[in-house]
């Protein structure tokens, strides 16, 4: 399977995830995702790259390219309940949009608007608050003028209960901008350390044991190892991460000393491990 092309699906079908302000920059998001994380319902294919594994391998999850400007547009999404889907493309036939299923009795709308007030004009039209009972509980058939009063006081309320605005705060719930990708906690499930041990509990590999791995996929992990190594290079960009003492709780009774200890032990197992990654991946 395609590496990009496979990506540009991913940032497309999960932009509160994974768009940032640029291709590369979004890029980075997923590939941390793909090789970084564990858990993820990616598995190995024989043929050396992770495609997700739900009863069977997904080969159809590509996109040869992303609409034009599409870093460009300021985008939400709303949940849309399955009875109003036929008639949400007449009402925002003039603006950019477009929907994606979640795998599950949800489908979300993903939708242009020129700021917050005219987003919320669209969710209160066509998008819906929750399911209660089965039936989904439309923001339109609800008496909610005091709930969206007290909406636009709140920008976090806005962003975090009645829409998210895909291209400044995304699902992760971090604020902070710019919008650094935080490298995930490796652990021995991770596919980058897996590839570093040769060796996968993925049954659907030979004895266990890697082979070959299909060289566009290899460099995707060499690139992600690479920023995180930069990463982990740059103090202030440090600070964005859980485990960073300036983020992290801790109990009452931990001093100071002891938080920075752990910081540094855990920042030094991360970087051994990409290092270690390169020594051995990268020519």
């Amino acid at each position: 399977m395609n590496l990009e092309k496979h990506i540009k699906w991913v940032i497309y079908n999960y932009p509160t995830l994974y768009r940032a302000d640029t291709y590369e920059e979004s890029r980075i998001f997923v590939l941390g995702h793909i090789f970084l994380s564990y858990g993820t319902g990616y598995e190995w294919h024989p043929d050396g790259f992770l495609a997700d594994l739900y009863n069977n391998y997904k080969f159809n999850q590509i996109m040869d390219e992303l609409p034009d400007g599409y870093f460009d547009k300021l985008l939400y999404t709303m949940g849309i309940y399955a009875e109003d889907v036929k008639r949400v493309p007449d009402g925002l036939k003039n603006r950019f949009h477009y929907f994606v299923d979640r795998m599950n009795r949800t489908l979300y709308c993903i939708f242009e608007a020129e700021n917050k007030d005219d987003a919320r004009r669209v969710i209160y039209e066509y998008g819906y608050k929750h399911f209660e009972l089965g039936k989904a509980n439309r923001y339109k058939d609800n008496d909610i003028k005091i709930e969206m009063e007290s909406i636009k006081k709140t920008e976090d309320v806005f962003s975090g209960v009645f829409a998210q605005e895909a291209h400044a705060t995304r699902e992760s719930r971090r604020f902070h901008k710019p919008y650094y990708y935080v490298p995930n906690n490796m652990c021995k499930y991770s596919p980058i350390v897996e590839m570093i041990n040769g060796e996968t509990n993925s049954p659907h590999i030979e004895n266990f044991k890697f082979t070959h791995f299909d060289p566009e996929w290899l460099q995707g992990a060499i690139d992600i190892v690479e920023y995180s190594l930069l990463f982990y290079e740059d103090p202030e960009k440090c600070e964005l991460d859980s485990y960073h003492p300036v983020n992290r709780g801790y109990d009452k009774d931990i001093t100071e000393e002891k938080k920075w200890e752990f910081w540094k032990t855990y920042k030094i197992e991360q970087m051994e491990k990409l290092t270690k990654f390169l020594t051995i991946f990268k020519n």
